[in-house]
């Protein structure tokens, strides 16, 4: 609107000119003539006061106009005269009808020439000289510093104009102004053109939506009003050209050669110009397009300005609302956009860029770099980058980004927020870097944060996405799952989450977290560092650290631990409320509940926790080599070289050991309750109220009882030859491949039920103890401990070894046994049944016999007393007596040592003695139902002790070396 008002008002200047030129017409037409010529070679000069009228002929003229000092030279048609100026103010020239021509040459003086469709006006120093009716006119200003003024018609006009000539053409009229150094076109009326062209010298051209103008130091030609004007640079300096705006809507087209800037109304173009200005400040919505060459290009731009230059060319615009650069014509072009105070948003996808703010947008299109830098100026930034068809790569650090392909590379420096988005195919990669401070990065499937002070930068939709945390800080990492079965690893300097779709990779962060929460079948695997690292673990969360890196992990299906780089590492794992199960080898521990498995690899201690509730069970395994377990109340633990695994507080754990080794050993420790243990070749168990622990395949269980309670033991044998044994606080069962013990208990109870020939050895206590010994059974009963054997095939009882009064009884198992007795021993064989029995060191011993047994009665190497009696016979000593019931066949022997005595006593019936030199053979009854027979050299004294009733003799058959002691009863006979 304000370029239409300005040409208004300069037609109103225009009309005023040419009324005064009809006004001077009018003049002209008034004034008398005389002489008028009737053909073009007469020709009159009419002095009129101080003017003088030239006046053509009726066809074409062309007159011929110079100064000579104070003299006016006049042609006409080839016809000169001389005017003298002395005296004259004002020379009118009138060429009346036909095309005219006049040449005017001014003089050397600072002139002033004035054009006007057929009309000119000169004026210099009081004098003007105006011509009318004049088709064409030509100017020479020559050496003067002299102004021209052209004014157009009211058609199309064309003005060209160049350092030394303008002329300005129109229907009926061409006016051609030469030599003058200041020159002002206008165009008011039509549809004008004006075309500038450079010279020589150094030019710059200036255009503004209504007036341009060129210049050098010699010259300024100005072009008002027109509605196109074109400005070429093509002969040569250095060229420049500026630009301006007008208050509407603007476009602007820029190559390496030509500039054009259009609106309402005008059109302005710049040809050849080296360098090109265009400014923006006049209003409206200005859009500017810049465009490459074939060479190497580089632009630069912001919000305020944009610059694009390259070989011969510089081209920059200020203040567009919208600016577009081209880079499409070849060549390694390079953008550069920088930022302001303004918020400000850059957005690149490929080979096209773009940088808006405060509604003004900046696009290049094709550049092979692309910068955009936000240093410049403060404000809230963000940059936004779009993958292409290709695979592309984005790059995030603290201080700037970029994402790049095979052809193009954009970046982005300075920026607030930065986010780089895979969603147009290819296989695209992300890496994003830390600042030197705390870093926070979180990971999901389709989006990447990595964030800190004065940054954040995000990658969204990357099929990969690698994060670095090299630069310091404690930087923290969090993962956080698909919907789909994904996979999580982690170590001390780096972490990943992944699934066939995605892969999030993170290294050397401090922390990381990882969170499995939006379905799916997820693991997590964490390996440690070759410090000293912990592992944690529940159904709900888990972690690893170490010296400088800490890892967690919630909400997965799996946990998966390994410790094998290296330190002293140690894993917690903690059970579910359900029901849990936990087994450990020496490199493997795995914790299964209902809905979480936990694995850990090869960590040198593991512990795992029954605290949260359900019936819990833990299996312990050995290694190949020499092992330990160890079980008490709250804590089963299996240990070996460089490892121990330890379940805690578990109702139930097994040690079992399977795997090799010559020197395996489970150790059992009881409650403050009653407990049981047993014992077995291949297992061993201790059961309590509250839980139980078992031993599988060890060379040697130990079952300990300090903590109160009574506790039995129970020994098993296996199907080979089995050795038990019993004492006052231990007791033991070994075989092939096994070795069993129990100490502490009350109650030892010894099973031989497997087959094999099993011995058992029960010992006495420091107190009383009794000892009984049957056909399956032998116990040891004392008090606070109690022994039992069961089916053994050799029992062996073993008394007065650590005190009390101990007391045996043995009892007969068929008529095939053989006995044995002693004062301070006794013995039940029974080969046939191939079982033994046999007790020592007793005080009192009791022998139940069958009476088709045979009985064989010894001496010790002390002083020994035998009694033979009807209803039993007793040995004894000085400190033990063994007593025999039911005994028929019987022998006794005196020939170990010391002074030994026999005393017999009679029956009720018909009894009989015969006394050798080496023997005494007692028989009773009539029939002799019984016989007792001694022999040895050792009996010093016989008592014969009658009183029962009967007939009682006895008969010396031999010399003897003992003596016989009748206390009555007995009758001596010959026969």
């Amino acid at each position: 609107m304000f370029f239409y008002l300005t040409k208004v008002v300069t037609r109103i200047v225009s009309l005023w000119k040419i009324f005064e030129q009809h006004s001077r017409r009018r003049r002209l037409a008034h004034i008398p003539t005389t002489n008028m010529c009737s053909s073009v070679e007469c020709f009159e000069s009419r002095l009129m006061l101080s003017g003088t009228t030239l006046i053509g002929t009726a066809g074409d003229d062309v007159f011929e106009i110079s100064f000579t000092d104070d003299m006016l030279n006049v042609t006409l048609n080839g016809n000169s005269s001389q005017i003298s100026l002395d005296g004259i103010s004002e020379i009118n020239l009138d060429g009346g009808t036909g095309n005219d021509t006049l040449q005017f040459t001014g003089k050397s003086l600072d002139e002033v020439y004035t054009f006007w469709s057929g009309q000119m006006l000169y004026e210099i120093d009081g004098l003007t000289f105006e011509s009318l009716n004049v088709e064409e006119i030509e100017v020479d200003g020559g050496t003067g510093t002299d102004l021209a003024k052209f004014y157009d018609s009211e058609g199309d006009d064309d003005t060209t104009i160049s350092a030394t000539s303008i002329t300005m053409t129109g229907s009926g009229y061409s006016n051609t102004a030469n030599n003058i150094s200041k020159t002002y076109s206008y165009g008011s009326w039509g549809v004008d053109t004006a075309t500038f062209s450079d010279s020589l010298a150094d030019e710059y051209y200036v255009a503004k939506y209504n007036e341009s103008f060129m210049s050098s130091d010699s010259y300024r030609h100005y072009a008002v009003n027109f509605d196109v004007t074109v400005a070429t640079s093509s002969a040569g300096g250095n060229d420049r050209s500026w630009f301006y705006d007008s208050p509407g809507d603007d476009e602007l087209t820029m190559t390496s050669t030509q500039t054009v800037l259009t609106g309402p109304g005008f059109s302005h173009t710049a040809n050849g110009f080296y360098r090109v200005d265009v400014n923006g400040i006049n209003g409206g919505t200005d859009s500017a397009t810049l465009q490459d060459t074939v060479d190497d290009d580089r632009g630069t731009a912001s919000l305020d300005f944009a610059i694009l230059s390259g070989t011969g060319f510089y081209n920059r615009v200020n203040s567009f609302d919208s600016v577009i650069l081209n880079a499409t014509n070849g060549g390694t072009d390079r953008l550069e956009l920088n930022g302001t105070d303004a918020d400000e948003t850059f957005t690149t996808t490929g080979l096209e860029a773009i940088l808006t703010g405060s509604g003004i947008t900046v696009t290049g299109n094709s550049f092979d770099t692309v910068l955009a830098k936000t240093g410049f100026g403060v404000g809230n930034d963000v940059a936004i980058f779009n993958d292409t068809a290709q695979n592309d790569l984005f790059k995030g650090y603290a201080d700037y980004a970029y994402m790049s392909s095979t052809t193009y590379i954009n970046y982005a420096y300075g920026f607030d927020s930065v986010t780089a988005t895979s969603s147009n195919g290819g296989t695209d990669k992300a890496v994003l870097a830390d600042s030197t401070d705390d870093d926070t990065l979180a990971m999901a499937p389709t989006s990447v944060t990595l964030s800190g002070t004065g940054f954040s930068n995000t990658a969204d939709g990357f099929s990969r996405v690698d994060a670095y945390s090299t630069q310091g800080g404690t930087d923290t990492a969090t993962f956080t799952d698909s919907a789909g079965d994904d996979k999580s690893r982690a170590a001390s300097n780096y972490a990943y989450m992944y699934t066939s779709s995605y892969l999030n990779f993170a290294r050397q962060f401090e922390e990381v977290e990882y969170m499995a929460e939006n379905g799916g079948l997820d693991s997590l695997y964490l390996f440690d560092s070759s410090g000293d690292d912990t592992f944690t673990a529940s159904p709900t969360a888990a972690s690893m650290g170490g010296a400088g890196f800490s890892v967690t992990g919630s909400g997965f299906d799996r946990y998966i631990a390994y410790g094998n780089n290296g330190g002293d590492d140690t894993a917690n794992l903690t059970d579910s409320a359900g029901n849990d199960t936990f087994s450990a080898h020496p490199t493997k521990a795995i914790l299964t509940t209902t809905s979480v498995t936990i694995y850990a690899f090869d960590f040198d201690t593991v512990n795992a926790y029954s605290n949260t509730g359900g019936t819990d069970r833990a299996y312990l395994y050995d290694s190949a080599g020499d092992d330990t377990f160890t079980a008490t109340t709250t804590t089963g633990s299996m240990t070996g070289t460089g490892f121990s695994n330890n379940a805690h507080n578990f109702d139930r754990v097994d040690g079992i050991a399977s795997n090799g080794g010559s020197n395996d050993i489970a150790n059992l420790y009881d409650s403050s309750g009653d407990d049981t243990i047993y014992l077995k070749p291949d297992y061993s168990a201790m059961l309590a109220s509250s839980f139980s622990s078992y031993a599988y395949s060890f060379d040697r269980v130990n079952s300990y009882t300090p903590n109160g309670g009574t506790d039995r033991a129970r020994f098993y044998d296996s199907a080979g030859s089995d050795v038990m044994t019993t004492r006052q606080t231990e007791a033991s069962m070994t075989g092939t491949g096994f070795a069993n013990y129990a100490y502490g208990n009350e109650i030892f109870l010894a099973y031989s039920d497997a087959g094999g020939t099993d011995t058992v050895h029960l010992y006495d206590t420091t107190g009383d103890d009794v000892y009984e010994g049957q056909q399956t059974t032998a116990s040891m009963l004392s008090t606070g401990v109690s022994s039992y054997a069961y089916d053994y095939e050799n029992v062996y009882a073993y008394a007065s070894t650590v005190g009390g009064n101990d007391t045996a009884t043995l009892y007969s198992m068929n008529s095939s046994d053989e006995y044995t007795a002693a004062s301070d021993s006794a013995e039940v064989d029974n080969s046939g049944l191939g079982l033994l029995s046999r007790v020592e060191g007793f005080e009192n011993i009791a022998l139940y016999a069958d009476e088709d047994g045979t009985l064989d009665m010894v001496d010790t190497a002390g002083n020994d007393a035998f009694i033979f009696r009807p209803d039993y016979l007793a040995v004894s000593n000085a400190t033990s007596q063994t007593q025999i019931w039911g005994a028929s066949n019987v022998r006794a022997y005196s020939n170990t040592g010391g002074s030994d005595s026999l005393t017999i006593y009679d029956s009720v019936g018909i009894d009989s003695i015969d006394f050798r030199n080496d023997r005494v053979d007692v028989f009773y009854g009539l029939l002799f139902f019984d016989t007792l027979r001694i022999d040895g050299a050792n009996l010093t004294d016989v008592y014969l002790i009658g009183g029962n009733g009967g007939i009682n003799t006895y008969q010396l058959l031999q010399s003897r070396d003992y003596d016989i002691h009748n206390q009555g009863g007995w009758l001596f006979s010959l026969i």
